[in-house]
């Protein structure tokens, strides 16, 4: 599951991020330790695994990256704390729709341990179907979050800057309701960003650190997601 991009109506909404519960930012580290298993594309029975660099990349393998079950986890937690922040602007608009709420729990469930199982992606895709009929345009942005929250259980262990969004793509949604909300304030939306990256683990960034940095486009949620990239990733020494 990836993030789409946003398009533009006008919002029901006004408001700042300070209407919205930062509660959920809280739950990140909530995984609970288990027995770590690598999602490694490509692997099979019996075949020889590549070694491991320091980055986490599989040396002799570009397109391999290390991922165990633990991994997903954390990174599903931090989206899933994200998506949560906002799911009150898909539900002011669309209180009879519990979607987007089940996706968030469904993302949760896994991030404290469940299975990797059905109930993601048929939550994830009931989200999206949720955020496409939505009547506002900050209520679809928080749909499309509860989505990457649960579609990012399924990071792929492949070194392809589109894999970013499946780390990024929650809080870039979030961030995007929010500035919606907020009468298309960029400041409301650069807080969201900042929120997130103090509130991600040390876990989520060296995983994202294993992949390239996030890819152009994507309109103004490619734009959230870039900035979130490049909060969560150390600079790099000059040369």
């Amino acid at each position: 599951m990836t993030p789409e991009g946003s398009t533009h109506v006008e919002t029901a909404f006004t408001g700042t991020t300070s209407s919205f519960s930062s509660t959920a930012y809280g739950k990140v580290a909530v995984a609970a330790p288990v027995r770590q298993r690598d999602f490694r594309a490509g692997s099979t029975t019996g075949r020889r695994p590549a070694a491991m660099a320091e980055d986490g990349r599989m040396t002799g393998d570009q397109d391999r990256i290390a991922l165990s079950t633990q991994d997903l986890r954390e990174v599903t937690a931090f989206a899933a704390a994200c998506a949560e922040v906002v799911l009150e602007v898909f539900e002011a608009a669309q209180p009879d729709d519990s979607r987007p709420r089940d996706a968030v729990g469904a993302a949760w469930e896994f991030a404290r341990g469940g299975g990797r199982g059905k109930s993601l992606r048929d939550t994830a895709w009931a989200a999206l179907k949720a955020a496409k009929a939505a009547d506002t345009a900050a209520a679809s942005e928080a749909a499309r979050a509860a989505m990457s929250a649960a579609g990012a259980a399924y990071l792929h262990p492949l070194a392809k800057a589109t894999q970013v969004k499946h780390i990024l793509g929650a809080g870039a949604h979030a961030a995007r309701a929010a500035e919606l909300v907020a009468g298309h304030d960029p400041g409301v939306a650069a807080e969201h960003v900042e929120r997130a990256v103090r509130h991600a683990t040390p876990v989520v960034v060296e995983v994202l650190k294993r992949f390239p940095a996030a890819p152009v486009g994507g309109g103004r949620v490619g734009e959230l997601i870039r900035m979130l990239d490049a909060g969560l990733r150390p600079p790099t020494p000059a040369e």
